[in-house]
């Protein structure tokens, strides 16, 4: 199970959202929500891949303040399928 807690990117969106404080930037935020849906036949490691490139978008995107994912677990079952979420602020 995926987490944000357990994301070694989350340490790079920090910085970017502590440097943002130090340059005093101004703190208009926008949230992206991503929710994933993969094949019935995809496999576990085209999953890691999707969830990996997800992962590197702050090594990537300076803008980047905060990042989380974690599985889309609907108790109530009405997730449609979509396994896997994504949240980037920028």
């Amino acid at each position: 199970m995926l987490s944000c807690e357990n994301a070694p990117i989350k340490d790079v969106a920090t910085k970017n959202k502590e440097l943002m404080v130090k340059h005093k930037m101004e703190a208009k935020v926008l949230r992206h929500i991503v929710l994933i849906k993969f094949k019935k036949d995809a496999t576990e490691e085209q999953m890691r891949l999707v969830e990996r490139a997800f992962g590197e978008l702050p090594l990537k995107i300076k803008e980047i303040r905060d990042f989380e994912w974690g599985i889309n677990n609907s108790p109530e079952e009405i997730n449609k399928g979509f396994t896997a979420e994504f949240t980037v602020e920028v």
